[in-house]
């Protein structure tokens, strides 16, 4: 299956097409999943809907997140759940490996600059406000730097190439080590890339049956190529705004 690409410089309009190919499904009982960066689009857009074919049913819209972790649990066999990978636990489990990190005799030494930072924190609320940013800066890596999350699973010293860093973070690859997280999403990318190349068809009806992006402005390497692996099972359209009112290729620096 390719991929569609419709682009224009007026979101109304590319509300409207969108809105042509859910009016001309083949069933009305066919369930459309988008793909949105924010709940206001997916509001925005629901309304467009409901007014240009008079409802807006069996329409769900996702965030990028959320559907890669849909992906992967329809095709791995044991895709993670909301267990350790899920933020708001990883929040508490963080906020408990911490302190024990910053007196452990064998780790202090790299958790200086966080213990020196909760020094003062009586009642916990730096440490909390701490494992919060270190939970969505995790997350974030595993998108953005996966290279880096599969080096420290596989225990290799990331950071040994580059010591500018290495100094500073090094209590970062010891945290993320001690979470024991099994069910990385930069695993499940592996084992996910490997697992749908060799999808028979029985696996491949458990897919939806089309994925819409719409709106979305930016999109991480990581979410392009296992949108583009998905791509050869199932359409995905792409419902881009420029805006511009002439086609890009022809502008010359």
């Amino acid at each position: 299956m390719p991929l569609y690409f419709h682009s224009s410089n007026r979101l109304e309009k590319l509300a409207d097409l969108f809105a042509a190919s859910v009016g001309s499904a083949d069933s009305p009982f066919t369930r459309q999943t988008v793909v949105v960066q924010t709940a206001g689009m997916g509001r925005w857009l629901s309304l467009r809907l409901a007014e240009r074919n008079k409802i807006c049913a069996g329409v769900e819209f996702l965030y990028p997140n959320a559907v890669i972790e849909r992906l992967f649990g329809l095709v791995l066999p044991e895709a993670p759940g909301k267990g350790p990978v899920d933020q708001a636990v990883l929040v508490w489990r963080v906020m408990e490996l911490l302190p024990r990190l910053c007196r452990d005799a064998l780790t202090a030494e790299a958790f200086a600059p966080v213990r020196g930072y909760l020094a003062d924190d009586a009642r916990g609320v730096k440490l909390y406000q701490l494992a919060v940013k270190i939970v969505d800066l995790f997350d974030q890596y595993q998108i953005y730097r996966t290279d880096m999350i599969l080096a420290w699973d596989s225990g290799r010293d990331w950071f040994a190439a580059r010591p500018a860093y290495g100094e500073r973070h090094a209590w970062q690859q010891i945290l993320w080590q001690r979470l024991e997280m099994a069910a990385s999403r930069a695993r499940s990318y592996q084992t996910f890339m490997q697992t749908l190349a060799a999808l028979d068809p029985a696996g491949k009806k458990n897919l939806p049956c089309r994925l819409t992006l719409f709106g979305v402005s930016v999109i991480p390497p990581f979410h392009l190529d296992i949108l583009i692996a998905a791509a050869r099972h199932i359409p995905i359209d792409f419902y881009i705004l420029q805006p511009c009112r002439e086609y890009w290729g022809f502008i010359r620096s």
